[in-house]
Order: C-alpha cells, then structure tokens, then sequence
C-alpha cells in the first residue's frame, strides 16, 4: 500500500516465499554480545527453522493472516532444509560464545518426522549446543521428544492458555482437550525436559476469576516447570476483539485501546496496554477487575507452590499495588534466568533486571 498523487493505492498482494534457504542468515553482528551476564537468558541465539501457522485461536493474527495469502500462496507451512539450518547454525558458533539456542517456530512439531529426525542426528553431532522449541501439545510424538532430549533439548515451550475446556473451544478456538494436553506435558516430564507453559487470563467470561484458577489448577497437574501467564489483550481486527466488543467487554467499539484500558479501571492515565499489567477488559463489578488483575501476578507461583493459594486468595482481595507487580516481575525473570536457562544470578543481573522493571512499569503500569 502507497499514497500516490494524493490517493492511497492498495497493491495486489503478494506470494509467500517458498523457499526459505534463499533467505540470507542474519548479520547477528550487529547485536552487542552481552559479555557482562546481563541478559536473562544468557547468551542465548535465536533461530527459525519454518514459518506459518495453520491453527485459528481467536487471539492470534495467523488465522486472517493465512486467509490474506490463501489464493496466491496454499503452502501455510514453509520450512528451510536442515543442512541450511545447521550451516547457520555453525556460523553462530563460529561467531560468538553462545550457550544457548532458542528455535522459536511457530510450532516446531510441525516438521516432519523424518526431518526431525535427521535434525536431531545432524544437531548432535555438529553443534551440540542446548536449545529449546516451541511446541503444540496435540502434536506431540513421544519418540521425537526422546530423540530431541538426546540431541540436547533441555526446554520446551508449550502453550496450555486455559484450562477450562469450553472456554479454549468455543471462545480461543485452541482445539484440544485437557488430557491431550496433560499427556503431553507428562510426557515432558518422565524424559526430563523442562517445560515452559504459556497461559492466558482475564479471558472474556462470566467469571474470569475461576476460569484463571481453573488454568492454575490444570497446569499443576501437568506438573509444568515454568507457567508463565499473560493477561489477554485483545488485538485489534483479530477474532477475540470482535467477541469482546460483541459481548460488551470492551467498553466502546470506537474506543482506541489505550482509552478502553482507562474507561475500564476508572483511572485517569493514558498510559499503553500491556499484558503484563492490567486488563482491558471491562468486568460485571470492579471487583472481578481488580481480582483478576492481582490474580494474575500471583499465578505463576501458585502453580509451583499449590499450598499458597488459600492465602493468594485472600491477598487478591487487595487493591492493585506496585509490590504485586514487581513479585510477578521478579518471579518471572528468576525462572526465565535460573530455572530454564541456567543463567548464573549476578549483582549485575539483578541490578539491570530491577532498572527494566521500572523502566516498563513507567510506561505501562
């Protein structure tokens, strides 16, 4: 799209790239190594192996995304070859001291079986770094998880979002069950690998707050290493928007974000959404605004310590305060530095994480 001669033009729209090993590796010189151990995740590298996603959850671009390319592009799914992935990844090593990689495919297990396979045989014997993927539990192959544990995956990212099963069906659009998922994660655990396991709160229902304790209780069961936890924020044009707006959790359908975010906490402030902060949406009760909100920050911990929810219950009672915010900070940043990638605690670690906490709540809190 241009503007031209005063008007705007809509160009055609364009095939998708079908061969990716025509994609020339990324210049990752331009990125400042971090030799000071500042970074949460160490030194840590990210790569896509594929792209394109072929599932339709309600909070994600894909869906419309893949229906913008369907008559010129019918391949959803592209990946590159795996003597290309493993050259680039030998450049990596080449270039920097990396102890880490992060593959952050939409969907890892997408791939083929037999081009994991052949992965896994190639990444063990010629980078044998650890890695981490991102995975969708209904995919899941017991015998790819073994193999990728044996070529050095000690993390898999893997989203479980809501544990009511109704919700994740008729309002995420997820399409798969609690025991799917729970097998899954199980399986995570007997091999060994550490799981990291994306959540989504504050979800238009009913009650949102039982519907976030339903997901803390299932990712409890599914004996998660890592569950991290996001409040939804509808994005605009995607199909949980237009839920929202239909049933009346958004407060105005003209309303720019920002300002739906301040209508629906009574507070004058215009700072940016985020999901790390506060809702947007707008509740039955102030109540449910504000126990969700507090719910949110306490969440993660209530999963790995399921003793403490009793008294989480009764904390999420209180008003919204900045202590709560920078507990679920904290507690993310030890797990995404300590418990997933073995990151070694530091003063300067500690020091730079607590300055981008103040510095992110300036803007969005």
């Amino acid at each position: 799209m241009l503007r031209q001669d005063g008007t705007v033009r809509r160009n055609p729209v364009g095939a998708l790239m079908e061969n990716l090993d025509d994609v020339p590796f990324a210049d990752r010189q331009m990125v400042l190594l971090d030799n000071d151990g500042r970074r949460y995740m160490g030194q840590t590298c990210m790569i896509m192996i594929s792209r394109g996603c072929p599932y339709l959850c309600t909070y994600c671009f894909n869906a419309d995304y893949n229906k913008l390319y369907k008559s010129v592009s019918p391949n959803k799914i592209r990946w590159r070859s795996v003597g290309n992935v493993i050259d680039e990844m030998k450049q990596i090593k080449e270039e920097g001291d990396v102890d880490y990689i992060s593959i952050i495919d939409d969907t890892f297990n997408l791939l083929p079986k037999e081009y994991v396979l052949e992965f896994c045989e190639r990444y063990k014997n010629e980078i044998s770094i650890p890695f981490m993927a991102q995975f969708r539990a209904n995919l899941f192959d017991e015998e790819l998880i073994v193999a990728l544990k044996d070529a050095g995956m000690i993390s898999i990212n893997c989203a479980i979002e809501c544990g009511d099963e109704d919700v994740s069906r008729d309002i995420l659009k997820r399409g798969m069950t609690n025991e799917r998922l729970l097998e899954a994660f199980h399986v995570f655990y007997d091999c060994g690998v550490k799981s990291y396991a994306q959540n989504i709160v504050g979800l238009p229902v009913e009650d949102p707050v039982e519907d976030a304790l339903k997901t803390i209780r299932l990712n409890i069961k599914a004996k998660v290493t890592y569950a991290h936890f996001t409040l939804l924020l509808p994005f605009p044009k995607t199909p949980i928007e237009t839920y929202c707006k239909k049933h009346g959790y958004l407060v105005d359908v003209n309303t720019p974000v920002e300002t739906q975010r301040v209508s629906a906490l009574g507070q004058n402030q215009t700072m940016a959404p985020s999901v790390f902060t506060k809702t947007t949406l707008r509740y039955k009760s102030e109540k449910d605004n504000r126990q969700i909100n507090n719910l949110h920050k306490f969440a993660s911990i209530c999963v790995r310590y399921p003793f403490l929810l009793p008294l989480v219950k009764q904390l999420i009672k209180l008003p919204p305060n900045i202590i709560f915010q920078y507990v679920y900070f904290l507690w993310q940043g030890y797990n995404r530095t300590v418990v997933l990638y073995g990151t070694k605690i530091s003063f300067s670690l500690i020091f730079a994480g607590i300055k981008q906490i103040s510095g992110y709540l300036r803007k969005h809190a």
